[in-house]
Parts: C-alpha cells; sequence; structure tokens
C-alpha cells in the first residue's frame, strides 16, 4: 500500500470534506480521535512465532486468532483503549457522545479484567453474552487500539504473506470480513485487494468473485458507478446481496480505504437493497 505523508493526507481530507460538507462532522471526530492516539506511546508487542503458525496459516486460521503463534497483544491494546478514553474526556466532543465516552471510562476503569475481555471480545467474539450498553464506541476505539498496538507485526506479516496464497474472503490478520476493495494496475489486468475495516489489513483476492458467499459467476455480479466520483463504486454479489465499496485508482489508499471517507456509499447501497457484511466501527 502507497503511504502518503501528512501534509498529503490533510490536503485529500480536506478537499474532500469541501466537496462533501455533510461528513464535516465525522471527518472531525476522526482528526481528534486520531490526534489523542498519535500522542500516546503503545506498549510493544512481541513478533508472533512464525514457523509455528505456518500450518495455521495454510489451514486458514487467522493470525490473531492463531492458538500457536504466540501472540499477545491485549495487554497493550487494552492499556492503549484506556489511555485514549482518558485523554479524549479532554477532547470537544458531541454532547452524547461525552454521555458514551463517560460510561466507556467507568467501565474499563472498573477494573482492568473489564478492558482485557473487552478486547478479546472484539477480536474473538467470546464471550458471547458480552454486555455492555455502548458497544458501538467501544468497537470503534477498541479496535483503533488494537491496529495501533499491531502495527510492527502486521507490517511484517504483510511482507511475509505471498500474495497468492491466502486467497479467502476474509482478513488473514483478524478473520473479519472486508468492506472495501480496490483494482489497480494494468487496466486489461487488474488486480484485486481486499481491505479490513478493523486491522486496516489488504490482502490480494481473485478478481471476479463475491468474498462473502464464493459466487463467480458474473451473471450474478454487478457494479453500481457513483457517477459524482468515477474513482468509487459498489460491487456487489445479487446471490448474496453482499457488498464492497471499491476504489478504482491508486495513490490516496490511506484515505480511501478508510471505511469512513466513504461512509455516504453504505447508505446508497442500502437504498438499493444491498446489505453490509463487514462490521461497521461507525455505528456510535
Amino acid at each position: 500500500m502507497t503511504h502518503m505523508n501528512s501534509n498529503e493526507q490533510r490536503s485529500t481530507e480536506e478537499q474532500w470534506i469541501e466537496s462533501h460538507p455533510y461528513m464535516q462532522k465525522v471527518a472531525k471526530f476522526q482528526r481528534i480521535v486520531r490526534g489523542v492516539f498519535d500522542g500516546l506511546s503503545a506498549s510493544p508487542v512481541a513478533m508472533p512465532r512464525w514457523e509455528s503458525y505456518s500450518v495455521d496459516y495454510e489451514t486458514g486460521v487467522p493470525l490473531l486468532l492463531s492458538q500457536v503463534a504466540g501472540l499477545d497483544f491485549t495487554n497493550s491494546a487494552s492499556d492503549s483503549l484506556a489511555a485514549a478514553v482518558d485523554r479524549l474526556r479532554e477532547s470537544p466532543l458531541p454532547e452524547q457522545l461525552t454521555e458514551h465516552l463517560q460510561n466507556l471510562r467507568e467501565f474499563i476503569f472498573d477494573s482492568e479484567d473489564n478492558r482485557r475481555q473487552a478486547i478479546e471480545w472484539l477480536v474473538t467474539g467470546t464471550p458471547e453474552n458480552f454486555s455492555f450498553p455502548d458497544v458501538g464506541l467501544l468497537r470503534f476505539l477498541g479496535w483503533e487500539s488494537i491496529a495501533r498496538s499491531l502495527r510492527p507485526v502486521l507490517a511484517e506479516y504483510a511482507g511475509r504473506r505471498d500474495e497468492d496464497s491466502w486467497m479467502r474472503g476474509y482478513c488473514p490478520a483478524c478473520g473479519a470480513q472486508p468492506v472495501l476493495s480496490q483494482l489497480s494496475g494494468d487496466p486489461n489486468a487488474r488486480q484485486r485487494r481486499l481491505a479490513c475495516g478493523c486491522c486496516r489489513s489488504t490482502w490480494q483476492f481473485r478478481r471476479i468473485g463475491c468474498p462473502f458467499c464464493a459466487n463467480e459467476n458474473s451473471d450474478r455480479l454487478g457494479i453500481l458507478v457513483v457517477e459524482e466520483e468515477p474513482f468509487l463504486r459498489l460491487d456487489f454479489c445479487r446471490d448474496c446481496s453482499g457488498y464492497l465499496k471499491t476504489y478504482t485508482q491508486s495513490g490516496d489508499e490511506e484515505f480511501f480505504l478508510s471505511d469512513w471517507s466513504t461512509l455516504y456509499l453504505d447508505v446508497l447501497a442500502r437504498q438499493q437493497g444491498l446489505q453490509r457484511k463487514g462490521v461497521s466501527l461507525y455505528e456510535i
């Protein structure tokens, strides 16, 4: 993935918000959260046992769910979550979010076990009876904490993977279903990459096919083009009604493969009767 420097990112973001003024609130919230996390120092996470993980990898077990990889990130992510929630109290958040933040703070500062359990629940989905009144904000800040804590690990993991060895419809790192994709390369032989909305990993996938139900019948796959933004579209499946928000250019991946920048496409998808299969971190 090509990364933009901070000046390029601000420029792209500012131009985007100028042409999509209805996204100003979510953009402001993103900047606040980004600033808070940028100011934190996450505890280092030791690299997993790559050789031990190789069999799990070959059988399709995501890295974060492997029992043999020895990847221990819960403490780092839970500490990062606690620090971010504490600092966000001083930020100019909307009143409703302030109330949610206070509820979340009371929960994670009640005990270390609470915040560890929250991180584990986000990744594994267990315990299934996990109950918290403000799960939306927990999911958003929790995954930000996990992604930040695991940045060096996930970068190393991406470098180790053979691009053709994980042609699966779920994230090789955390197991989440994709929310976005990118088409790049030669117009006559374009490559397709899927993007995770949780841990932000990307991975190669076959050019034609639904990652959600494995449908490869091109007659049952469709495209909905966004006229105002010809470099964005919805790729959808008529069999399962799932869709991917797709970026068809190169150069601004860090922005256009971030879920928040194209939330309006999710609204468009719902209006067309399509179903978002991947987790949304923005149902706060």
